[in-house]
């Protein structure tokens, strides 16, 4: 119902009514949601023509809505963009620009992000590190991926069901390597 979300933000400017940032930036999400991401950037536009600055939140839907579309160039210029503003990115929009450079097989960039991240002061959560490894496993950089779930562990985190089962597959179909096999066998619970 988007479409009619808008109309209903056109009716209030038509009566005088002063939208927020948050009637902008939901509407932005149902259109982040729905995929169209030029409706999205639009409304974006118009809330910063109308004098309302974004936040990161409105920041984080649009660079979620662009890497889901796999649009990594937009949403690494908005990350750049709201980083030049001042706002400081959080662990969520962090994770989310890792795992659109991830899709994107850019597999060093995300690494340079994950650095860059606890450079800044934002610490990686468990969220982020499966994040980041799934997308290492799925472009088959095992030994990288590995290398972060070490440094996972050692933060205490644990791989979730989504990374074990996807560790067991690989055991499955590459067990054979002594190498993968010695690797993966300390992440995968016994049964």
């Amino acid at each position: 119902m988007v479409q009619e979300a808008e109309d209903v933000l056109e009716v209030m400017i038509q009566r005088g009514e002063v939208p927020d940032l948050v009637t902008y930036t939901a509407l932005m999400d149902g259109y982040c949601l729905q995929g169209q991401m030029e409706e999205a950037r639009k409304v974006f536009e118009s809330m910063v023509n109308r004098g309302l600055e974004p936040n990161v939140i409105s920041y984080n839907i649009l660079i979620n809505g662009y890497c889901n579309k796999r649009r990594i160039d937009e949403g690494i210029r908005l990350f750049n963009e709201m980083i030049a503003k001042g706002l400081k990115p959080n662990v969520h929009i962090y994770t989310v620009m890792i795992d659109g450079l991830c899709q994107e097989e850019l597999f060093d960039e995300a690494k340079e992000l994950l650095v860059r991240m606890e450079e800044c002061g934002c610490v990686p959560n468990a969220i982020t590190y499966n994040v980041i490894v799934q997308g290492f496993l799925k472009g088959s950089q095992y030994y990288e991926a590995l290398l972060l779930m070490e440094k996972m562990v050692g933060r205490g985190f644990s791989p979730d069901a989504s990374t074990i089962s996807m560790l067991e597959d690989i055991l499955q179909t590459r067990g054979q390597d002594p190498t993968i096999l010695d690797m993966i066998q300390n992440f995968v619970p016994k049964e």
